[in-house]
């Protein structure tokens, strides 16, 4: 009886087979939704840790070099543009003309003839003019090629700062990411001394793009510990010397690195970084007429140039260096010494920095409140994107009395005296407002509050009326 009743359901089941197979059908598109939503749940779970990466210790490895996301070539687009519109414009008549763009044209267009000289003087590249000869080579090829001209000089230079703002995001994307990198490069490109002078035809703006290669293969030597970076930071080193004898000192840094981060990479360092001086002077030395003695009185000569009196032994000079070192920081500032030297740089920092916030909040403020937009000091910039393009374009606007040469501390004053004459416009509503029951009910202000409100405001609205004819018109 059992047995038959088993039959039974297993036929009936066996009858019912289709339906079975429709509800199989269904379940492999729940198992697609369940491995959907677990993926989901997995990317927005942090990953679990792995202890082998604990115990071994290895640095972490830094984000591969794939191609850029369409965000980051829209900004590296934009870049590109502002450097077209800083470093290109009015470029052989602006800036003026530099003294010393001369004697690097001259010197450049001579070798690139065959007989390097500066004037009438033939140049060794040691004395009078310390001009080492790499950037003189590559200069006068381009002379030579698209002719000797002074655009050609500047479009080297100019060349230059879009390759610096180039390793800049490489640096600030291996130090912190990619967008650091890419703000790393735009203040650069943006800052007033750098517009000026790599618009000039001088052998410092190339030193500039080897110092800067330099430092960046220290940092991806500090971070993987690769001989091949220490290597690649000493010959950028050695190139930037060869283009200007005053950054030696790079190599300074390039050893000590080495030392610091694996001391058997420290001879390799040493030879990298200082190999182009030491060719250079030995084969001065064993080329040039008169040998090492003439190149040991050619480095007096250009000491005596650089320091108007006899050369002095090495220990004595350290010894005047550190003396002239301890003057500046514990005898120039004041009769108080170096605290107020470093009260003054405080004072001046802050002052800059706050007039800078509060000029461009200022003007952001009351343009909102102008025409009604949304604005607050907690919201993200998306929710408030008009009120945070007012103060951008004002931070923009700002850099452009620079650019023209106004002097940055009078500008500053300038600025502070303008926002506290403009004080009452945005204040004073304020005042309305905190003191309205309808709105903040038990919370408006008391009458000391408004009083000191009042007369802080009065005060320096009288203040900033005053200041400001003075700042335009002169006077003390």
């Amino acid at each position: 009886m059992l047995s038959a009743e088993v039959a039974g359901k297993t036929a009936e089941g066996f009858s019912s087979a289709p339906h079975a197979s429709q509800s199989i059908h269904r379940i492999p598109a729940l198992g697609r939704a369940d491995r959907a939503r677990d993926r989901k749940a997995a990317a927005a779970s942090p990953a679990p840790e792995d202890p082998s990466e604990k115990v071994s210790g290895e640095p972490p490895a830094q984000p591969s070099e794939g191609p850029l996301p369409r965000r980051d070539l829209w900004i590296a687009a934009g870049l590109l543009l502002l450097w077209a519109l800083l470093y290109l414009p009015n470029l052989r008549s602006n800036p003026n003309w530099y003294g010393d763009e001369g004697e690097w044209m001259d010197a450049s267009w001579t070798l690139a003839q065959g007989h390097p000289r500066v004037d009438a003087t033939v140049n060794d590249f040691l004395f009078p003019y310390p001009y080492p000869p790499l950037y003189l080579a590559i200069n006068g090829t381009l002379l030579k090629l698209f002719g000797n001209d002074l655009i050609v000089g500047r479009s080297l230079g100019a060349a230059t700062a879009l390759g610096i703002a180039a390793l800049l995001v490489w640096i600030g994307r291996r130090l912190v990411d990619r967008s650091f990198g890419f703000l790393c490069a735009a203040a650069f490109l943006v800052y007033p001394e750098a517009v000026i002078n790599f618009r000039w035809a001088r052998g410092h703006t190339l030193c500039g793009l080897f110092v800067t290669a330099s430092i960046g293969f220290l940092v991806r030597y500090v971070q993987e510990a690769r001989l091949r970076d220490v290597l690649l930071a000493g010959a950028m080193c050695s190139l930037a010397i060869a283009t200007t004898y005053w950054s030696w000192s790079l190599a300074g840094a390039v050893v000590l690195t080495a030392l610091f981060v694996n001391r058997r990479h420290a001879a390799a360092a040493v030879l990298a970084s200082l190999g182009y001086l030491a060719l250079f002077l030995v084969g001065y030395g064993l080329l040039h007429d008169g040998g090492f003695p003439h190149l040991k009185e050619q480095l007096a000569r250009l000491y005596l140039l650089a320091n108007g009196n006899d050369p002095s032994p090495f220990f004595e000079e350290l010894a005047l260096d550190v003396r002239y070192l301890a003057t500046f920081l514990f005898g120039t500032s004041t009769a108080g010494g170096w605290p107020d030297l470093w009260l003054i740089v405080a004072s001046v920092g802050i002052a800059c920095l706050g007039a800078a916030m509060e000029i461009t909040l200022e003007i952001a403020y009351l343009t909102a409140q102008g025409f009604g937009w949304n604005w607050s000091e907690n919201q993200r910039p998306l929710d408030e994107a008009r009120f945070s393009a007012t103060y951008i374009i004002a931070i923009l606007a700002g850099m452009l009395p620079i650019l023209v040469g106004i002097d940055p501390l009078t500008l500053t004053i300038f600025g502070m005296a303008l926002t506290a004459a403009t004080l009452p416009v945005s204040i004073v509503p304020f005042l309305f407002l905190m003191n309205d029951y309808s709105y903040v009910r038990v919370y408006r202000n008391g009458w000391l509050s408004n009083a000191v409100v009042l007369v802080i405001i009065g005060l320096a609205f009288v203040l900033a009326i005053v200041a400001i004819p003075l700042q335009i018109f002169g006077g003390s």
